[in-house]
């Protein structure tokens, strides 16, 4: 089952999630983001399931700052098709501005079509080693929070099949909350732990007291 996920990009802890089905990846992503108290505070990254224009502009509205991957036929689609992408050469990135959101386009292995509100860059063009190399370290190391806790959990996942999709959920409730845990436990201790032996200690103890 899979959800949508809220994580502090500096811990990697999970801070909320929604329920695909329950909303679409626009309304999730506003809905958890404008959980989180005082905005201004607050810088918002999401990939290209949620990005595209209307979104940040909502965002904007609430008094957030972000910075959204977007799908090539994401809105703006004449954008990212027929502009910023258009002859853009391997290796180079290309912007363009209005009032205070910038849209950028990457080309690496594929490109990547970002939005944000928060990041300021020099007018059009060809964009310099500078400001592509600070566009996209932001996004690199604020995405990387929510990826670790994936990882973190994916490390340790139980296997076991549930036909239920109420039991399936229960155990990822329960994998989430070991993550965090761990997170916490690792972020107060000095010395701490190996993921690994942290839940051996949880498991050793809890077939103790049974």
């Amino acid at each position: 089952m899979e959800c949508h996920t809220l994580n502090d990009t500096a811990t990697s802890y999970l801070l909320n999630f929604d329920l695909p089905k329950s909303e679409s990846a626009f309304e999730s992503l506003h809905s958890l983001a404008t959980w989180i108290p005082d905005p201004p505070k607050h810088h918002i990254t999401a990939d290209k399931h949620f990005g595209n224009l209307p979104q940040l502009e909502k965002l904007a509205q609430a008094g957030f700052y972000a910075t959204l991957n977007c799908k090539e036929n994401s809105q703006p689609t004449k954008l990212w098709k027929g502009g910023l992408g258009v002859g853009l050469p391997k290796g180079k990135s290309r912007w363009a501005k209005k009032n205070n959101i910038t849209a950028a386009c990457f080309y690496n292995k594929g490109k990547l079509h970002l939005l944000s509100n928060a990041l300021i860059v020099s007018d059009g063009g060809l964009s310099n080693y500078v400001e592509r190399k600070k566009f996209l370290d932001h996004y690199d190391a604020t995405k990387r929070g929510g990826d670790q806790f994936n990882l973190m959990v994916a490390n340790f996942h139980n296997h076991h099949s549930h036909n239920s999709p109420s039991r399936s959920f229960l155990v990822g409730v329960i994998e989430w909350g070991l993550t965090n845990g761990y997170i916490l436990y690792k972020y107060n201790t000095k010395t701490p732990l190996s993921h690994r032996d942290y839940l051996m200690e949880i498991v050793t103890y809890l077939l103790k007291k049974k």
